[in-house]
């Protein structure tokens, strides 16, 4: 178990020239979410949570840990590669965006077994979906190239569409819990490491953060009700899921003054 001490504030400046805070909250813990079979090392591609543990999707397996780090299970997932990870607490099911030949569907799986019970694939006009997560009886998933998320049934039938004007996500967390939600939780491919917590019912953004700093990109989300936790892209080296400390989730920077955000460190 790695700790960290890394402690992020960010302070914006407001029209009156006052200083407010806008606390996203220090790393508290982290462990190496890599999976060694054989000779070859597996990184984490997306993330999930079950209402108990953590699940990390990887090329060809799906693993569970607890909060804690340690490696509950391990399954191999014998269709093509596996991305941003969602759970399905009502029926007890994992699901995976999974990409075979180009193709890409989404697999619903038997936590216990790691056997696949069924799969469809992405709706058009989804093209690089990256971004999946389950709630209130949804799939929520996200293309890399198009800021429209879409809303299935389990089956693959479209039930709706929000549209947030942001572009290439690569993980997505459900937040049923937060007065004023359901939100979305979505993080992007930038150099900030953004992450954006969005309105379901209004499909806007309302806040926005930037994330820690550190050297690849967060590519997987999971919320607990309590903390966010998102798996880290490290190029070349190995790739970590980090929790990030408790914060007030209705204090953020709006988007039309990011731009004003100054970070500071110790």
């Amino acid at each position: 178990m790695k700790k960290t001490a890394i402690v992020t504030a960010f302070l914006l400046t407001l029209g009156s020239g006052a200083l407010a805070s806008s606390y996203l909250g220090s790393i508290v813990s982290s462990f190496n979410a890599s999976v060694k079979i054989g000779a070859f090392t597996y990184y984490p591609l997306g993330l999930a949570y079950d209402g108990a543990d953590l699940w990390t999707g990887h090329s060809r397996y799906a693993a569970e840990w607890t909060l804690t780090g340690s490696r509950k299970n391990v399954h191999y997932i014998n269709a093509g590669i596996n991305y941003e990870t969602a759970y399905d607490k009502a029926n007890n099911r994992l699901n995976a965006i999974n990409r075979l030949s180009s193709v890409y569907r989404i697999l619903t799986i038997d936590p216990g077994s790691g056997s696949i019970t069924s799969s469809f694939r992405v709706p058009s006009p989804l093209a690089v979906p990256q971004g999946l997560t389950f709630g209130a009886g949804y799939l929520y998933i996200a293309d890399m190239y198009q800021s429209r998320i879409l809303k299935t049934t389990t089956a693959g039938s479209v039930a709706g569409s929000i549209d947030p004007k942001v572009f290439a996500i690569k993980g997505l967390a459900w937040d049923g819990d937060t007065t004023g939600g359901p939100f979305l939780f979505a993080c992007v491919m930038d150099a900030k490491h953004t992450i954006h917590r969005i309105n379901v019912a209004s499909g806007s953004v309302v806040k926005s953060f930037e994330g820690p700093k550190f050297t690849g990109n967060i590519i997987g989300l999971a919320w607990d009700g309590k903390y966010l936790w998102a798996s880290q892209n490290y190029t070349g080296q190995d790739m970590y899921a980090f929790q990030f400390i408790a914060y007030n989730p209705n204090v953020g920077v709006a988007p039309a003054t990011l731009g004003k955000i100054k970070a500071l460190y110790r």
